[in-house]
């Protein structure tokens, strides 16, 4: 089953959301900077085997209103991502995210501890190629925000992404763009280019290293964005982690090569379905 709802935050800003399968929640996908949850479509099916599944778009993103103030921040981000959780989800959370969303999801495992079971990293977390950021914001800021139709925007961005997979540009050109006067514009908040964007080890290695679940780093094999050299650094100094190259992709993933990835996600979770089976028989054995 799949459900819309909104959900408002705590100064009043209205967030959307999508839930598949279970209610509540346990697995809690969040996109990336100037994407929305409709990315998260193509994969939502396979993890709702797995649990109740949940994708949000943040304020400013997709469907979610626009911040009153235009100051967005990462910390408004996990802000609206609690209150979210707090009232659609399980005790026990699987949190994957993608660039900006891998950085609230680090933070959210500090939020949350032991509830944390999993966390997915999609091309993000510390040690971020400043120039590859930088270059996604002017990418953002200096592209046109109309379009005359989706066609034309499917095209620009076949031009802007050309490693993207069709299929993942039809979903964008579907749920990126909102009817306008002149046709369609972007449902993001341009106001979203002035904010912050995560830069160096933004002070959660030593969440990441005292991480107690097991974790998922995901790289595109052409990113820009988080080099090799970081990403390996991580794959040494975090606990439990798994590191992961997708192949003809850049930062933009699960847009470029989604079949590899879905591959690589599911065997991650299916994983973790495993262990958990085998915890409970030997829980068993011992109360025998």
């Amino acid at each position: 089953m799949i459900q819309q709802s909104r959900i408002t935050a705590k100064d009043g800003t209205t967030l959307s959301l999508t839930t598949w399968g279970e209610v509540p929640s346990g697995i809690v996908l969040i996109h990336g900077f100037a994407d929305g949850r409709y990315l998260w479509n193509p994969f939502a099916a396979m993890l709702a085997r797995h649990g109740g599944v949940l994708a949000m778009d943040l304020r400013g993103h997709g469907d979610s209103a626009w911040d009153p103030a235009g100051a967005y921040s990462v910390d408004k981000f996990v802000e609206d991502a609690q209150t979210i959780i707090g009232q659609c989800c399980s005790e026990e959370l699987i949190l994957i995210g993608h660039s900006l969303g891998a950085e609230v999801a680090i933070r959210l495992c500090a939020a949350y501890g032991r509830r944390v079971r999993a966390l997915v990293l999609i091309d993000g977390g510390p040690g971020l190629v400043s120039d590859g950021m930088n270059q996604m914001r002017g990418n953002f800021s200096t592209r046109p925000r109309s379009y005359v139709s989706r066609r034309d925007y499917w095209q620009r961005m076949r031009d802007w992404m050309p490693l993207a997979d069709d299929s993942m540009l039809d979903l964008a050109a579907e749920h990126a763009l909102a009817p306008s006067q002149e046709g369609f514009q972007l449902r993001s908040d341009p106001r979203l280019a002035q904010m912050p964007l995560p830069l160096g080890d933004g002070g959660v290695w030593p969440i990441l290293e005292s991480l107690q679940c097991d974790s998922l780093l995901v790289r595109g094999e052409a990113s820009a964005v988080l080099s090799r050299r970081a990403a390996e650094e991580m794959a040494r100094r975090i606990p439990r982690l798994r590191y992961e190259t997708v192949g003809v992709s850049g930062h933009a993933v699960m847009m470029d090569n989604p079949g590899e990835f879905a591959s690589i996600l599911e065997r991650f979770v299916v994983g973790l379905d495993l262990a958990g089976a085998s915890g409970k028989h030997v829980a068993a054995a011992e109360t025998a």
